[in-house]
């Protein structure tokens, strides 16, 4: 079964190792910064957003008549 949207950017951008069946987008090298955190962190809120905010109001409400 695939993840729905918002699961997917949470798996792509987790700050967790990638796995051989879970693997991870990186933006900039993995470190213990304060910053690779935030970026990724930034990343998949951005993404969670854009489908919950954006794409699913967009798709499932009917615009006024």
């Amino acid at each position: 079964m695939q993840p729905g949207e918002v699961k997917l950017f949470q798996l792509a951008f987790s700050l967790d190792d990638p796995k051989p069946d879970a693997p991870r987008l990186r933006l900039i090298p993995k470190d213990a910064s304060d910053t690779f955190k935030s970026v990724h962190q930034g990343a998949r809120a951005l993404g969670e957003a854009l489908f919950l905010g954006i794409r699913n109001v967009g798709m499932h409400t009917t615009p006024p008549t």
